[in-house]
């Protein structure tokens, strides 16, 4: 306490990190995860996982499971030991396209027209591609945010798996907004080409899409 300049500051210790320059004290990594010496963050120890530091989590990734040695499901639990990669029954009833369902995104084999949670009156129709339901009767984007309301929005971009730049029309600065600091936020983000890309958000609500 009491120092003015970064050079008279120490590097944080071993499994433990500052992600707040000019911070009195570094965070320890938890039992979970690890870090060297000077870290800004800490990585979990079982691979497919997500840190969280909100409360030194590492739960499995998006499209990941923790499973034991018999593949028994174990939940959404935090571990030292490796997620496996999740696998989904097939959905093709063997008459090719006439009898093939689409899959949920959840992974489940459901009917092309079961969007009963999905859609606001439960009509739509399912994406064999995609996975997710085009309603029937849903606001054209333009209702909800038109062309003016797009340019002024701000923009985003992916920097890595989990980081965000996030900057406003009026903004001189862009901020820079770490996804695994929420303890909300599972998963990663990945661009089809390229280390960044542009990323786009959606609000959502029993009724559908509202920004």
């Amino acid at each position: 306490m009491g120092l003015k300049k970064v050079e008279e500051c120490r590097l944080c210790p071993t499994n433990t990190y500052n992600d707040q320059q000019g911070s009195i004290g570094c965070k320890p990594c938890g039992k979970f995860a690890q870090s060297e010496e000077g870290s800004s963050k800490c990585s979990c120890i079982g691979a497919f996982r997500s840190y969280s530091g909100e409360d030194a989590s590492c739960r499995c990734r998006s499209g990941y499971i923790f499973q034991d040695e018999d593949g028994k499901e174990l939940g959404d639990v935090s571990a030292t030991s490796d997620c496996a990669r999740k696998t989904f029954d097939d959905c093709d009833l063997g008459g090719g396209d006439a009898t093939k369902k689409p899959r949920s995104p959840d992974g489940e084999c459901v009917a092309g027209d079961e969007c009963k949670d999905a859609c606001p009156d439960g009509k739509g129709k399912r994406s064999a591609t995609l996975g997710v339901c085009a309603c029937d009767n849903i606001k054209p984007v333009d209702e909800i945010c038109n062309a003016s309301c797009r340019r002024n929005a701000p923009t985003m971009t992916r920097l890595s798996e989990t980081k965000l730049s996030i900057k406003g029309p009026n903004d001189k600065k862009a901020r820079i907004v770490d996804l695994t600091d929420s303890a909300d936020v599972s998963g990663s983000m990945e661009c089809d080409h390229g280390k960044t890309c542009t990323v786009k958000s959606a609000t959502f609500s029993s009724k559908g899409p509202t920004g």
